[in-house]
């Protein structure tokens, strides 16, 4: 798991790179709060920060509520760590947008378990996100199947009329052979629909949005015949 540091004190960075280090954490470093907002713009940013208040350009207060008005569509864990104390500097951290409230100097063992805490935070919202998104992959793959289905049976039975009423040298067979096979392929997409047991995603293009990759959706218990 990624983990972004937000210190302009290059003694607490180095006592913090070395303690997430050690307990597994792929850390990343910003000096101030203008270069981790820089860096929680981007895809593949960290998901968990800890954020020192007193920073140069952009404080912690600042950058937390910054965060929590512009990021809204992704959860981002926010530890406080401060010199201050007192109930009034922990009620202005979480009203700015922190999750947690950490003093300086900071005891390993606290950090380890607030990180802790956000990572399984963290790990809960991607499960319910996950969830979320597949029920509704489910509701509109229902819907798809419900829709085709009807017209589908149709069109097998016009073209079944249509074969039963040719001769041998017909030219359309082609033609019908064509809307027979087209009529199949969807069929046999209704059916996958109707099994879809996981979510997966693949890249649709190179660079561009993402599409469900419905064969690696069904899954080995899911698998149609």
């Amino acid at each position: 798991m990624k983990v972004l540091i937000v210190e302009d004190d290059e003694i607490t960075q180095l006592m913090l790179l070395d303690a997430l280090s050690e307990w597994g954490y792929q850390v990343e470093v910003a000096a101030d709060g203008e270069a981790a907002w820089e860096r929680l713009q981007s895809l593949d940013a960290p998901r968990l920060a800890i954020v020192d208040w007193e920073m140069p350009n952009l404080n912690g207060v600042s950058l937390c509520q910054r965060i929590r008005c512009k990021t809204e569509d992704r959860l981002i864990y926010l530890l406080m760590l401060t010199s201050r104390e007192g109930m009034h500097n922990l009620v202005e951290a979480l009203d700015a947008g922190a999750d947690a409230f950490l003093t300086k100097p900071f005891v390993p063992e606290e950090l380890y378990a607030q990180v802790r805490v956000g990572e399984r935070l963290l790990g809960l919202h991607e499960m319910l996100e996950y969830r979320t998104k597949f029920e509704g992959i489910q509701e509109l793959a229902g819907a798809v199947c419900h829709t085709l289905n009807q017209p589908l049976q149709g069109v097998c039975g016009g073209v079944e009329l249509m074969r039963m009423q040719m001769t041998e040298d017909d030219p359309l067979h082609e033609f019908v052979d064509l809307v027979t096979e087209g009529a199949g392929k969807m069929r046999q997409l209704t059916r996958k629909l109707t099994h879809l047991n996981r979510y997966r995603s693949t890249d649709y293009l190179k660079g561009g949005p993402r599409i469900v990759d419905i064969d690696a959706s069904i899954g080995m218990d899911g698998m149609v015949g």
